[in-house]
């Protein structure tokens, strides 16, 4: 079920097994030999040698023996959230360092889904009506789930239409063209 990955003192792997295939999307050919650092997004791939070395330096610790959430990034360039815990073994005079993952995405995709079930109940019970809620409530869905542009559509009571009745952008994404179009179109039922 697991991903299991060891790596030797410069980083690469030595090991890869089939749930690190799995999680990853490379087969043990594509990765046995090449450095860990693949299968990592930025800033981390960028960091992690760097990281490595001075732990053989020094002994500092950042992850070896103490396991956190990371993020990793698959073969298809998707980068998602995983549970990773490191452990060190001496064998003769080399060090080989076996790290444990698991993909976790199922398990934050549920927690941002009841943060956002939360904070728009929170933003419903806060509001008198739904309009005036419904900037809250788009924003909370966005911002929790990491979406770009949302749009609140509700049957018009007297023409028996869908009407886009509010939207929202990301502050560092704009677009006029398509939320215009929401506010001026209708569909029939």
């Amino acid at each position: 079920v697991d991903g299991i990955i060891t790596i030797d003192e410069q980083g690469l792997v030595t090991s890869f097994n089939p749930g690190a295939q799995r999680i990853f999307g490379y087969s043990s050919v594509e990765i046995v030999g090449r450095n860990v650092n693949q299968l990592m997004p930025e800033p981390y791939h960028r960091e992690h040698d760097s990281y490595l070395s001075r732990y053989l330096r020094t002994g500092e610790r950042k992850i070896i023996g103490i396991g956190r959430e990371v993020q990793g990034l698959r073969q298809n360039g998707a980068i998602f959230p995983l549970e990773l815990a490191v452990s060190e073994t001496q064998i003769g005079d080399r060090r080989i360092f076996t790290g444990m993952v698991r993909d976790i995405t199922a398990r934050v995709e549920a927690l941002n889904r009841l943060a956002a079930e939360h904070a728009v109940t929170k933003a419903l019970a806060e509001s008198r009506t739904l309009a005036e809620a419904s900037g809250k409530i788009l924003q909370t869905i966005c911002e929790t789930l990491n979406w770009e542009f949302g749009a609140l559509w509700t049957k018009d009571p007297d023409g028996g239409v869908l009407r886009c009745i509010a939207s929202w952008h990301a502050p560092a994404q704009a677009f006029p063209e398509f939320a215009a179009i929401c506010r001026n179109s209708v569909f029939s039922p």
